[in-house]
């Protein structure tokens, strides 16, 4: 869908799904350890900030409003690992943070705001809550 919104060919389309990939596996990397001892699904939590990088990539956000699409994205961010056990919904887990990424994005395209420091806030940033 939102390929089809930014007007992207298949290697724009290639290029900005890596920008989403770099953003998430960074934001994964510092996150995850911590974030994965209390019990938060990875692809659940640093997936968001993936989605929400790519999709802004492809609906072509200005930096502003890609910081805002990363703040609605993060602000959904959500999984935990007990699902793994006797359940089907760990499953969804990588295709909510999609889901969050790009409706993240297509809300901050029309203007709507976001966390702006939705990673590092001192107060239920993503980051700094795991490592405390």
């Amino acid at each position: 869908m939102v390929r089809h919104l930014g007007d992207v060919d298949a290697s724009g389309f290639s290029l900005r799904l890596s920008r989403g990939y770099e953003i998430g596996c960074r934001v994964g990397m510092t996150a995850e350890p911590a974030a994965l001892r209390r019990g938060f699904h990875p692809s659940a939590t640093s997936g968001t900030f993936a989605a929400g990088a790519a999709a802004a990539k492809m609906l072509r956000l200005n930096p502003n409003k890609t910081v805002h699409a990363l703040g609605i994205a993060g602000t959904q961010a959500a999984g935990l690992m007990a699902a793994q056990h006797a359940s089907m919904v760990k499953r969804m887990h990588p295709g909510r943070s999609a889901q969050a990424g790009v409706y993240g994005a297509l809300l901050a395209a029309k203007g709507f705001t976001g966390i702006e420091d939705v990673l590092e806030a001192p107060y239920g940033g993503f980051l700094l809550d795991f490592h405390r």
